[in-house]
């Protein structure tokens, strides 16, 4: 008969630990990756937050009241990290390094008690790019673009000749790289020059050529995930078969 006041103990034990992880469980999360303006990762980048007190209730007139302030910097690896209970209406952020440029951004937040901004994610992880001050103005991140061509039914097509074209400059003459895509039905061409647009076109015999464009946007706006994107051609029978 000992065993089952043993047992029910352990079980209010479990319960215990269970509530304690989940109170101690952030409710949301801001994470950044600083980088400068060729894609290096930055340490010891300044993190500035500050967002609304989720303890109090808000109101459009009086949350600016009640803002907490917190700061972080950046590791080896140019990243840093916020976390905190309760919800948040919106993060406004601020990035510094000495002899790197300012960098200031609002993310939205869970809940939306201001009426501006949310409601967003409450896990959220964002790239932000510091300049430096004599940076030129033709330094860029690498950007990747890969092209996979396939046939109607899925399946990747050999041999497939791409074009990819891309500024070298600013204002300038278009150039381009031409490529033929593998096995696999993939061509992959990676480059640092500074060129807010690429445009990807694919050919092969008997088939229809197949085309689009993708838009890097300006350097300050890099995003590791944008500026490395797969893109995907549906190439059609000319025959119709």
């Amino acid at each position: 008969m000992r065993l089952i006041p043993y047992l029910f103990g352990l079980a209010l034990q479990c319960v215990a630990n269970v509530q304690a992880e989940t109170t101690n469980e952030s409710a949301w999360s801001i994470a950044f990756s600083v980088v400068d303006e060729a894609g290096v990762r930055l340490p010891e980048a300044r993190v500035a937050v500050a967002y609304a007190d989720p303890n109090i209730k808000a109101t459009p007139s009086n949350w600016k009241q009640h803002m907490v302030f917190t700061n972080a910097v950046t590791d080896s690896r140019g990243e840093a990290s916020v976390s905190g209970a309760g919800a948040t209406d919106a993060w406004q952020c601020n990035f510094d390094k000495q002899g790197f440029t300012h960098v200031y951004r609002i993310y939205s937040g869970p809940l939306n008690f201001t009426g501006v901004s949310g409601p967003g994610p409450a896990h959220q992880e964002h790239t932000i790019m510091l300049v430096r001050t004599n940076a030129s103005v033709w330094t860029y991140p690498k950007w990747t673009v890969e092209v996979k061509g396939v046939d109607q039914a899925g399946k990747p097509v050999q041999d497939a000749v791409v074009t990819v074209y891309y500024y070298l400059r600013f204002m300038s003459e278009p150039t381009n790289v031409v490529g033929r895509t593998d096995a696999e039905g993939i061509f992959r061409i990676s480059r640092s020059d500074p060129s807010w647009d690429v445009g990807v076109g694919m050919e092969k015999a008997n088939y229809k050529p197949a085309r689009r464009s993708i838009s890097l946007g300006p350097r300050e706006g890099y995003d590791a995930v944008k500026w490395n994107p797969t893109i995907t051609l549906v190439l059609e029978r000319a025959d119709g078969r």
